[in-house]
């Protein structure tokens, strides 16, 4: 059975969106260009703070990202897009940290992929991802500080309960469960630390008990569960 993809942070943050910006020495209109000569990105300061919109492109010219300032550089509204022009993810910063919500797309659908929180750069709260183009949760974890913190859900695409168990500080601990989409359970274990502990049980879609090697061997139907290649958080745009 494929796994849902996890949730992860976008690899960029506002640094690489106003790189090398911030400078008392810079003052008015301001453009930043690829080796090649092509226009990278514009924008204007106001003694060494970046004010109003920073727009940033791919090299043939369309838009990558664009990034608009307020309350004296501290407050950076961002949408990120795909080379297709869709909208990539919508976010805000607070003094060149995440914060607040964040939305996630797919490039192939442009609709709502996943949903995350964050408070002064660190994720909190529920995290969520969808089967993509639709409102249907693939994924629930829960974040405090940055650290997954209580229970995981996963779901099949009709909604019902794929996959439960418990983080703490990270790391799976506690009751595992597996099911198939009947209801019925798949494997039953537990956790400790992130290390799999005592006797895990594991069974037939008819419910009965099955050996490890029988389990992972058996001819059941592949599950198609959402795609990593799809998810905008995994890509490196900047």
């Amino acid at each position: 059975m494929k796994k849902i993809f996890c949730a992860a942070l976008i690899l960029f943050s506002l640094n690489n969106l106003v790189s090398g910006q911030e400078s008392s020495e810079k003052n008015g209109p301001w453009q930043n260009m690829y080796s090649n000569g092509k226009l990278k990105a514009t924008g204007q300061f106001q003694h060494g703070i970046p004010i109003g919109e920073f727009t940033h492109y791919y090299e043939d010219g369309k838009k990558r990202a664009s990034v608009v300032f307020s309350n004296n550089g501290r407050i950076a509204q961002s949408t990120t897009y795909y080379p297709t022009g869709n909208v990539m993810a919508v976010g805000k910063y607070i003094d060149q940290q995440k914060d607040s919500t964040w939305l996630y797309y797919a490039d192939s659908t442009d609709k709502l992929l996943s949903k995350e929180h964050y408070i002064h750069g660190n994720l909190e709260g529920e995290s969520l991802t969808y089967y993509p183009g639709t409102k249907q949760a693939a994924e629930i974890i829960i974040y405090k500080k940055g650290k997954k913190q209580g229970p995981l859900l996963k779901y099949f695409p009709d909604g019902s309960l794929m996959t439960r168990g418990t983080y703490v500080n990270d790391l799976l601990d506690g009751e595992f469960f597996l099911y198939y989409p009947d209801g019925k359970p798949q494997l039953i274990g537990a956790y400790s630390k992130g290390e799999q502990i005592g006797d895990w049980k594991y069974f037939d879609e008819e419910g009965n008990e099955m050996s490890y090697d029988d389990f992972v061997n058996q001819s059941s139907k592949p599950i198609e569960v959402a795609d990593p290649d799809q998810d905008p958080k995994n890509k490196q745009p900047f």
